[in-house]
């Protein structure tokens, strides 16, 4: 990816600490170039999370987050997704996959964030990844307006329908992560399509709160270290 440098890449050159990789390359943060990159993370980071989510993508170890000089994050390798996890039987069928949080949302993210839930950066974020499930729940020519999880939205037609025929059509291809209608029956829960919209809206700001420094993304970064040497 040009301009670009992954995590893990960072971490064998000793930094250790997002924010202030983001402070050396764009500045100091009242700058408008810090600005600007942290506006790049942010909505980057809220378009990811939901894809994440929606996908399961798995194997999200530093080496598979990258980072480009304009701010953005950017995932790559997706051989893990749709429910399956690096570890075989083991941890896909026994332990239900070894990360289990609904997206990455390290405290080394939440730092560039504003540094609390409470900040207002965080709070921008939040309601980002809120707006994108919503979108990706309903393909919709209207607007959401979004206050306190009270949302109103002029509805077309569902879109997750046409999100899980399009991976149905992947179905018949061998490849692993396609296990029959399991498969697409957990794609079609993980869109919530039972929910209200001001439903699907505290639904997916509990998944915000559930992947905060979530104990298995920290306990899967510390065994690819010891397995692979991958800094964290």
């Amino acid at each position: 990816m040009p301009g670009s440098t992954s995590r893990d890449s960072l971490g064998r050159e000793k930094v250790n600490d997002l924010y202030a990789y983001f402070v050396t390359e764009h500045g100091a943060p009242d700058s408008a170039a810090f600005q600007l990159a942290r506006s790049n993370f942010i909505k980057s980071m809220a378009a990811y999370s939901v894809i994440v989510y929606l996908l399961t993508l798995r194997d999200r170890h530093n080496g598979n987050i990258l980072i480009d000089d304009q701010g953005h994050i950017i995932h790559i390798d997706f051989g893990f997704i749709l429910g399956i996890s690096p570890g075989g039987v083991v941890f896909n069928d026994i332990l239900n996959g070894f990360e289990t949080s609904p997206f990455l949302l390290k405290k080394e993210m939440i730092d560039i964030m504003g540094g609390s839930v409470d900040s207002a950066p965080f709070m921008w974020f939040s309601s980002l990844v809120i707006q994108a499930f919503l979108a990706a729940r309903y393909f919709s020519t209207a607007y959401f307006i979004i206050f306190n999880l009270n949302c109103a939205c002029v509805l077309s037609r569902p879109f997750a329908e046409e999100v899980v025929l399009m991976v149905k059509l992947m179905s018949e291809s061998g490849l692993p992560c396609f296990r029959g209608e399991e498969t697409l029956r957990n794609l079609r829960d993980r869109f919530q399509p039972k929910l209200s919209i001001p439903e699907a809206a505290r639904f997916m700001q509990a998944k915000i709160q559930e992947s905060k420094q979530h104990f298995r993304t920290a306990a899967y970064d510390s065994f690819q270290y010891m397995q692979n040497k991958i800094p964290y």
